[in-house]
């Protein structure tokens, strides 16, 4: 499992208060993935995988495998440890 490409970004919270605060390509195996990271209005971070044509989630991660990625790309960003708070 691996982390490439992760750039930071800023953009104005959406109606319902979520940041988007990086875009990247995870790698967990064989095939690649284009992730967001999202801080939710409590403070957690979400990771989402690429968008679908029809609005339903095209990808689901077990959570220790998410933690993981959120972690990883933290780490990549230099994201403070203390703002860590992966859902």
């Amino acid at each position: 499992m691996r982390i490439r490409d992760a750039r930071p970004v800023r953009t104005e919270p959406s109606p319902r208060g979520f940041n988007t605060i990086a875009r990247f390509t995870f790698e967990p195996v064989d095939g690649v993935v284009i992730c967001t990271l999202v801080r939710a209005p409590d403070g957690r971070v979400l990771i989402y995988g690429p968008p679908s044509k029809t609005s339903s989630q095209i990808m689901n991660l077990a959570p220790e495998v998410r933690r993981a990625a959120v972690s990883m790309t933290q780490d990549l960003l230099g994201i403070k440890t203390d703002d860590r708070n992966a859902a």
